[in-house]
């Protein structure tokens, strides 16, 4: 078995594509071709309990992305401000099937914990944000790109 390193995203668990049966028409006729989607979920953030962002994203380094949100857009005076990064559950349910009643224990929901005298309080960090995605033309294929590892001593 490969390592999760060397497998491509679409083997891994928690995988943000689905597959999907699409009809092919050409002039030679139709045929059913299966295919892998992208699959794009919606991620609540939280600082210090409270929701300060929903913004769509590939399934996958959810704890990075809030973190990296809360510090770029200032809400976190610095990275090692953040005292835990709490990612709330893994997998994705089967098509079609309910992710369950337990919003807290949501794949698409982190919660950071920051020093209080460290979170920056603005009148605007009282709106939830929602971040759209914008390109709309990701592929499957990106998940398998051979990008090298950043060492990085930030935890």
């Amino acid at each position: 078995m490969k390592s999760m390193e060397e497998r491509p995203l679409s083997e891994m668990e928690g995988s943000p594509t689905l597959p999907w049966t699409v009809k092919r028409i050409t002039d030679e006729g139709a045929r059913d071709e299966d295919l892998q989607i992208v699959l794009e979920e919606p991620l609540a953030v939280e600082l210090n309990g409270v929701q300060v962002a929903v913004m769509m994203r590939l399934p996958g380094a959810e704890k990075e992305l809030a973190v990296g949100y809360c510090v770029s857009e200032g809400l976190v005076a610095g990275a090692a401000d953040i005292q835990m990064v709490h990612h709330c559950g893994r997998g994705l349910p089967a098509p079609g099937q309910e992710e369950g009643e337990l919003a807290m224990t949501s794949r698409n929901r982190v919660q950071v914990r920051a020093r209080p005298e460290a979170v920056q309080r603005r009148g605007a960090s009282e709106v939830t944000r929602l971040i759209r995605s914008g390109c709309g033309a990701v592929g499957v294929e990106l998940g398998d790109l051979d990008l090298p590892v950043i060492a990085s001593e930030a935890r």
